[in-house]
């Protein structure tokens, strides 16, 4: 280039008038070698443009009401019903026909055929100017042979709801998932009409905010249908059952909180990872605790995960917390979630995974000695938890609240022991009982130790 140009040129700016020739023989410097005839592009556009085109389009859903999505012309509906509309375009012969009665159209718009209405307008509109101002006149001239700008749709959004009416009179939850779904929609529909699909990657902010439960799940089932290798899903969340860690699809979470000197700080936690690491019979154990307990997505959303093995032992974690004063109640609630593994042998599995995903946790389980496939399950759940993480009961929790353990209806009769047995304040409590059920909450009951 320096021996083409020159020395001098290479550190300003060229010019055409300067370069004129040597840009003509440039194309000479080149030794090019094409094994097929080269397609040539007319008028391809700039490098910015067709990088821009091929990466993917950003579809953000925020946590309003969305109705400016539906229904403002700059909004993502009509800019992507507009990218249909030229899909549509580019194959009708009723638009060839179209821009044809344009063309005459605009043959009837000539200022200079004095035969025609328009004609006569400008000419009368002229000879008033010249009465003005001489020697002024004013000139228009209708433009219709440019199709693009020519054929606009006009694009009418309406919602139903027991009553068809405007998108502003239905309620927020449904004009957001619809949005969502037509958004979907059409953008899957032009990908499959192009040559060059696009990517799309949807921001959804609050996914589950103004609808329903059952609306909820199935918004959450329609995200993780979506995801895919040409559409990825970012949302943002409060509610853990928007996370579905039993989906088969690819997925990672990060978790955003505040230190107690009001910084913030992210953990990402890769969940397929996590699981990857575990053997296929751990795999299996866990898996299936995911896909039956939904609750089980709350360990995201606190601060400290409380696993007990069965459903006797969560109700006598919520007589407990029934029984704490009002203040120690919101540091429990809103520190601690307590979560039901739903049998020994799931704890091994569950500790591997959360030691993986680095979450903060106890476990409590029983010691069953004398039960030996039951007991054998100790060792193991220590080896993965540690000291620190794990309270073993002795034998199981019936003979630490002081009764024997029946042999069916285990959570109804724990029920009816302690609303015969128990007092309503937390001091009432049996005092083993009490010792272990704040070293689960720890640190958020710790001074209660030292009460009476």
């Amino acid at each position: 280039m320096k021996e083409h140009f020159g020395d001098s040129n290479f550190e300003k700016s060229l010019t055409v008038a300067a370069t004129k020739s040597k840009l003509l023989d440039l194309p000479e410097c080149w030794d090019v070698q094409i094994d097929e005839e080269a397609t040539w592009v007319e008028n391809p556009g700039g490098i910015p443009g067709n990088v821009l085109s091929k990466l993917p389009i950003i579809v953000v859903i925020p946590a309003e009401s969305c109705i400016s999505e539906l229904t403002s012309p700059g909004g993502a509906l009509f800019t992507l019903l507009g990218g249909l509309f030229d899909q549509v375009r580019s194959n009708s012969e009723n638009y060839v026909q179209a821009q044809a009665f344009l063309n005459n159209l605009a043959a009837e718009l000539n200022p200079n055929d004095q035969e025609t209405d328009f004609g006569q307008l400008i000419r009368d509109l002229n000879g008033m100017v010249d009465t003005l101002f001489p020697d002024s006149a004013v000139h228009v001239s209708a433009t219709l042979d440019v199709p693009e700008k020519s054929i606009k749709p006009q694009f009418k959004v309406e919602m139903e709801s027991n009553v068809k009416t405007a998108v502003n009179y239905q309620g927020h939850g449904m004009i957001r998932a619809t949005a969502f779904q037509l958004l979907r929609f059409v953008q899957d529909f032009i990908n499959r009409n192009t040559d060059n699909p696009r990517a799309t990657i949807f921001c959804f902010e609050e996914p589950e905010i103004y609808l329903h439960p059952s609306a909820a799940n199935q918004m959450r089932d329609s995200l993780y249908d979506l995801a895919g290798p040409n559409c990825q899903i970012i949302a943002t969340t409060h509610s853990p059952y928007m996370v579905n860690l039993g989906s088969e699809k690819s997925m990672s979470l990060t978790k955003f909180n505040f230190t107690e000197n009001n910084f913030s700080t992210s953990n990402s936690f890769n969940l397929e990872e996590a699981f990857v690491k575990l053997a296929e019979d751990e795999k299996q154990n866990l898996k299936m605790l995911l896909k039956v307990d939904d609750y089980i997505s709350r360990m995201f959303f606190s601060k400290k995960c409380v696993f007990v093995e069965g459903d006797t032992e969560e109700v006598v974690v919520r007589e407990t917390i029934k029984r704490l004063s009002h203040e120690d109640k919101a540091k429990v609630i809103g520190n601690c979630e307590f979560l039901r593994a739903r049998g020994k042998a799931v704890l091994i599995s569950i500790a591997k995974y959360l030691n993986a995903l680095n979450i903060n946790y106890i476990f409590m389980h029983d010691r069953d000695e004398g039960t030996e496939r039951a007991e054998a399950m100790n060792a193991p759940i220590l080896a993965q938890t540690g000291q620190d993480r794990r309270i073993m009961i002795e034998e199981c929790i019936e003979d630490l609240l002081g009764y024997d353990a029946p042999s069916s209806e285990k959570p109804y009769k724990a029920h009816l022991h302690i609303q015969k047995n128990w007092g309503d304040e937390f001091i009432d409590l049996p005092n083993d009982w009490k010792s272990i059920f704040i070293t689960l909450c720890s640190p958020y009951l710790d001074h209660l130790r030292e009460a009476p």
